[in-house]
């Protein structure tokens, strides 16, 4: 019996408690009934018992995809192929980077816990079915990625999650060549409704479609004066900057490797205490 069927069995369980404990409810005549507030205590115990369950396990997921990612960026600088490789996998888990496949399949709450529920839309680089798992192509890096908190139904998208991520210490960005401005010039063509989703639909936008832009990089010489001169604000901690595109409607910010597992392991410590 495999998890999902464990939780589908679960949940429906519950479904038809929840509806016999309504019925007990509504045919009652007494305020308080015995019966029913026994009933009531049995059903919130199994979902505390279960929601706890599942919860440590989430919680236990969680930090260990942090500390791994941690390790994976301290590794000698000898290893960063293998590290990029690693973190490849770490991102998406799994043996195939392809737009079958690609769906929920990843760890981007890393980056921003909103792209936590997001689908994949589309790419602008096809991905490979790799069986090499070697392969360049199966990388992460140098790729445009689209996500949304919706999938496409030909509507009018309220949110899209655009981001690139780079080779670890990365450093020869010249001002053409660099993943703001591929980001920017990526967004552009999403703004004038010229991309197609990996199922061949157009994905629409507006003047209201709120955009999200990420460059998970680290901010070497060569990237530092660009976005100085791009009006970037420093994070506090300094391992990151961001800014506003008003023109776009869009946020952009630049994220280092240090600064994803500091502020992940920050945003999820307090869920980590409670193990």
């Amino acid at each position: 019996m495999n998890e999902n069927h464990i939780n589908n069995s679960f949940i429906n369980n519950m479904d038809d408690d929840r509806s016999k404990l309504l019925n007990m409810i509504k045919n009652t005549d007494y305020i308080f009934d015995s019966e029913c507030e026994v009933f009531l205590r049995n059903y919130l115990e199994k979902i505390n018992k279960y929601a706890k369950t599942y919860f440590s396990e989430y919680i236990i997921y969680r930090r260990n995809i942090i500390e791994l990612l941690d390790n994976i960026i301290k590794l000698n600088d000898d290893k960063n192929f293998m590290k990029e490789k690693l973190i490849s996998e770490l991102i998406y888990q799994q043996n195939t980077i392809n737009k079958h496949v690609l769906h929920n399949r990843h760890n981007l709450w890393l980056i921003d816990e909103q792209l936590t529920y997001c689908d994949f839309l589309a790419s602008d680089q096809a991905f490979i079915n790799c069986q090499d798992k070697f392969s360049q192509d199966f990388l992460v890096f140098d790729k445009n990625f689209i996500f949304s908190d919706i999938s496409n139904k030909s509507d009018i998208f309220n949110t899209i999650f655009l981001f690139q991520f780079k080779r670890l210490m990365y450093d020869e960005y010249t001002e053409s060549n660099n993943p703001v401005q591929q980001l920017i010039s990526y967004t552009r063509e999403l703004r004038n409704n010229n991309v197609l989703d990996s199922n061949n639909k157009l994905i629409k936008v507006n003047n209201s479609t709120k955009f999200y832009l990420y460059a998970v990089c680290d901010i070497t010489p060569s990237l530092k004066p660009i976005l100085d001169g791009r009006g970037f604000w420093p994070t506090s901690d300094n391992l990151g900057s961001f800014h506003f595109l008003n023109n776009f409607n869009a946020e952009i910010k630049v994220l280092s490797y240090d600064k994803i597992v500091n502020d992940s392991m920050k945003r999820n410590n307090m869920l980590f205490e409670k193990l």
